[in-house]
């Protein structure tokens, strides 16, 4: 685990889905602003409930917001909303090749202009070698380079023994070949 990578950071997660990996970060790492971004109302509009259910408003140290990313239309407008984020999160995002450019596109759009003042971090379950292995050549093929960061036996300290099978889960550093875009 890495919480000095969120912790008192601002912080937006992409495809966040139910919200898990986010209410545990917020819970946990303490980042001093959490957004939680998914791309259709029903998800998000989940998300918000989780965020109540696991009582995430109001906590005067840390900022909760859940908003709308649609990678296949991201924009200028959404990398001026998130021009302070320290650290853009993806967790579990890897499962459609059809997402992996527009995923990636977005990560260009967010991260313009900034160089390695954004931090991005690529949470991945490997289920099947060969998609992994496709998100990796068209990262490659777009500029960006992954570095495995995994911290060993991380996932074994947060949850109990026979709850979560780790095996193929890694955290990746991102970053694209050139700082100068």
């Amino acid at each position: 685990m890495h919480p000095e990578l969120v912790r008192r950071k601002c912080v937006v997660e992409l495809g966040s889905g139910s919200g898990l990996s986010g209410l545990s970060i917020c819970k946990l790492f303490t980042p001093s602003s959490y957004t939680f971004t998914d791309h259709r109302e029903d998800i998000l509009e989940r998300i918000r409930r989780n965020i109540s259910l696991n009582g995430l408003q109001g906590i005067p140290s840390q900022s909760v917001d859940v908003m709308e990313l649609d990678w296949f239309c991201s924009s200028e407008q959404d990398a001026e909303r998130w021009k302070d984020t320290d650290v853009l999160l993806a967790a579990d995002v890897l499962y459609d090749p059809d997402l992996f450019e527009p995923f990636l596109l977005t990560l260009n759009v967010l991260t313009a202009n900034r160089g390695s003042q954004v931090a991005i971090l690529l949470a991945v379950k490997i289920r099947a070698e060969e998609t992994f292995r496709k998100f990796q050549i068209t990262a490659e093929s777009m500029g960006w380079v992954l570095e495995d960061i995994s911290a060993p036996d991380a996932i074994g300290k947060v949850f109990p023994p026979g709850c979560y099978s780790h095996e193929n889960c890694h955290l990746f550093s991102v970053a694209f070949k050139s700082s100068t875009r």
